[in-house]
């Protein structure tokens, strides 16, 4: 565990390396009342503390998601003040090689990303959102592509299908983009089908919130989350659906939670 005093620290992403470490990306302290920073840590492959950072004043900043760039160094996306960000760190040091932030609406954040095959990066997230915290805020979804440098190249408008991007992966074709459905009232959409200009070429309901999905070759998706749907409570159960690369689902099972 590693701790910044007087604050509380948690991580919402974390990844393995190119040298078998690990990267997580959280935040310190309370986005409620306004003290959060985002914090990011390095381990190498046995979790011994290689370096930690902060990044932003204190306020309303999230730290959602790290990749790994092609040049070794790291990605962060999130939120500085409101405004949606992309940070680019060094490896060895984690200090800040560049900051790029996009002021979308009221209140704007990155979720996800992913490395394009020319080396730029793509971003998902939201715009105009509540403010309320780290999870669902049900903003209005947007894509955003840049270059190797952070350089917008393109952004689109995802509203119609989603609140907010949250996870990607690249995809035969383009990305899959899993996401929070369109609004409260709505169970619509949780996984898009993208192109490489980040037009959508399908869009799929499944259940009710993914929070991570991973991919095999063959195409098919593991999607991972909670849903209000299975039979086993009352309350969040926990779920795995599996669909194949066209989105169509071959299998879901349940698992009770203990709330």
């Amino acid at each position: 565990m590693y701790k910044i005093q007087g604050a509380e620290c948690r991580p919402h992403s974390v990844i393995q390396t190119k040298d078998w470490g690990f990267v997580l990306v959280g935040e310190t302290g309370f986005v409620e009342d306004r003290s959060a920073r985002i914090f990011v840590v390095k381990t190498d492959r046995l979790g011994e503390l290689i370096w930690k950072r902060e990044f932003g004043k204190r306020g309303h900043n999230l730290g959602n998601c790290v990749s790994e760039a092609m040049d070794g160094h790291y990605l962060i996306t999130g939120c500085l003040n409101l405004d949606a960000a992309l940070i680019k760190v060094d490896s060895v040091s984690g200090k800040t090689i560049w900051t790029r932030t996009w002021n979308l609406g009221t209140e704007d954040a990155f979720e996800g990303l992913t490395v394009t095959p020319d080396g730029g990066i793509l971003a998902t997230g939201y715009k105009s959102g509540l403010a309320e915290g780290t999870f669902l805020n049900w903003g209005k979804g947007v894509l955003l592509k840049t270059n190797s440098e952070g350089k917008e190249e393109w952004r689109r408008d995802l509203s119609t299908f989603t609140s907010s991007g949250y996870r990607m992966k690249p995809s035969a074709g383009g990305f899959l983009l899993a996401c929070h459905p369109k609004d409260e009232e709505s169970k619509d959409h949780n996984l898009l089908k993208v192109d490489g200009q980040g037009r959508v070429l399908w869009a799929k309901t499944y259940n009710t919130v993914y929070w991570g999905f991973d991919t095999k070759p063959n195409g098919e998706t593991l999607l991972a989350g909670h849903t209000r749907k299975s039979d086993l409570s009352k309350n969040w159960d926990a779920e795995l659906t599996v669909v194949d690369s066209k989105g169509k689902t071959l299998w879901t099972k349940f698992f009770g939670q203990p709330r």
